[in-house]
């Protein structure tokens, strides 16, 4: 067999060490055209398959919904059933995937700006749970963990998921991160028309779908042999209306704050002859953020320890401005790259800085540029499209270049300001807004 992208480029082997092809994905959509040769060594035949590499979003250990004992590295993703209802009669998975996105839109504060990649856990006809919400499992590919919004563990992975049983029924959690629907109530069983393992349902060769006239209900936390959270016994008239369980895309905790380091790399920013500065935009989290380090791309020998030394500065008017903290010399984390950290940079949400890298004596290193402009980050933060430079030794103006650097800032968000915090002040130092009175 052959492999070929989406332009009939060839794709080789990415690891030999490993058995069969091995193929580097992108992230999203990969298109593969398979050509199979026939046993005649002569017949050929060309397929299409489109491979989804899963993109994670990005959010930090201190944010709100980020699950009790998970770390960073760590993945998951969040359910909860809705607190208002809608009837099952539609054949459209569409249909019910807005009514879930509509629900968590107007639902838990922090989960109102990913709103869009909440799916339902729902099986019509044409599109079954597992493939609407990209819960596909393999032996060696289990997924990630799920929680209730605010709430629970609900399964280990996706295998865990649909098996029939989850490690919390009672407990369910609405878009709010509330106390979801009773459902020991029969009105409040949960429209899926699925089963068990996340397929269309069926029951004595009568579809059970959701767009069927008795789409399949959940019965979460009943006694009933052939009762589960996803698939029972039991059936709803289309007609009625019931609760739907939505479920976000996979979430990972991080401690990077911005990164394009999936960018092709695209020639140099050298440093020999040139500062350089990159200028970034913070999140929109009111309670601001500190950096901890930068990591960028290099290229070259040698050391620059004396030779170049980096600050986070202010936006005046397009251009560096004025210091707001300095980083350490570096440390080589990995082959082509530079850590610079330090022991803490405030930066104010939503507000353009820069970084520098000014040069004062000779190096054969260089900073590698990127001519991508997609970059992944928690929500709000950009690195900026183009950089700067100017000559070395100088203080004079700053000339545009249509390249950004390689780089990934690492961070915290800062937690929101308590009682406690307030009183420490003692009237000193960081300022924060008045609780409101009735809280």
């Amino acid at each position: 067999m052959k492999y070929f992208d989406a332009d009939d480029m060839r794709i080789f082997d990415a690891d030999d060490n490993v058995d069969g092809d091995q193929v580097s994905l992108a992230k999203g959509a990969n298109t593969i055209n398979v050509e199979v040769t026939a046993e005649d060594e002569v017949t050929t035949g060309t397929y299409t398959v489109v491979v989804t590499r899963t993109v994670e979003i990005w959010v930090p250990l201190s944010w709100s919904l980020v699950p009790s004992g998970l770390d960073t590295g760590d993945t998951f993703r969040l359910l909860f059933l809705s607190s208002t209802k809608r009837l099952g009669s539609s054949t459209n998975i569409a249909v019910y995937n807005t009514f879930i996105q509509e629900r968590a839109a107007a639902g838990h504060a922090d989960i109102q700006a990913y709103s869009a990649g909440f799916k339902a856990v729902g099986c019509t006809a044409d599109t079954d749970a597992r493939d609407n919400t990209g819960t596909r499992y393999t032996a060696s590919c289990e997924g990630a963990p799920i929680y209730w919004l605010g709430g629970a563990k609900v399964a280990d992975d996706y295998e865990d998921f649909y098996d029939g049983s989850w490690d919390e029924e009672a407990n369910d959690k609405n878009e709010s991160g509330a106390n979801g629907p009773d459902t020991s109530q029969v009105d409040n069983y949960p429209f899926t028309g699925c089963d068990h393992d996340g397929t269309e349902a069926f029951a004595s060769g009568v579809v059970r779908a959701l767009g069927g006239t008795a789409p399949r209900v959940g019965r979460p936390n009943s006694s009933g042999a052939d009762d589960g959270p996803l698939g029972s016994a039991s059936s709803a008239t289309s007609s009625t209306t019931r609760p739907f369980y939505g479920l976000s895309e996979v979430f990972q905790v991080t401690d990077v704050l911005v990164s394009n380091f999936d960018g092709t790399s695209s020639g140099i920013g050298a440093l020999n002859v040139n500062d350089q500065a990159q200028a970034f935009t913070t999140g929109s989290d009111a309670n601001g953020y500190t950096l901890t380090s930068i990591e960028v791309g290099i290229s070259g020998s040698g050391d620059i320890d004396g030779v170049v030394s980096v600050s986070i500065r202010s936006d005046n008017s397009g251009a560096p401005g004025a210091s707001q903290g300095t980083l350490g010399s570096p440390t080589e984390p990995s082959e082509h790259v530079w850590q610079f950290s330090t022991t803490g940079i405030d930066l104010s949400a939503s507000t353009t800085y820069f970084v520098v890298f000014d040069v004062t004596g000779t190096t054969a290193r260089h900073l590698i540029n990127t001519a991508s402009d997609s970059e992944t980050a928690i929500l709000g933060w950009t690195i900026a499209d183009g950089s700067l430079f100017r000559a070395k030794d100088t203080t004079g103006a700053w000339t545009s270049y249509v390249q950004s650097k390689r780089m990934q800032l690492k961070g915290t968000v800062h937690p929101p300001a308590t009682l406690s915090d307030l009183a420490g002040a003692g009237g000193r130092g960081r300022q924060y807004d008045r609780p409101d009175p009735d809280v």
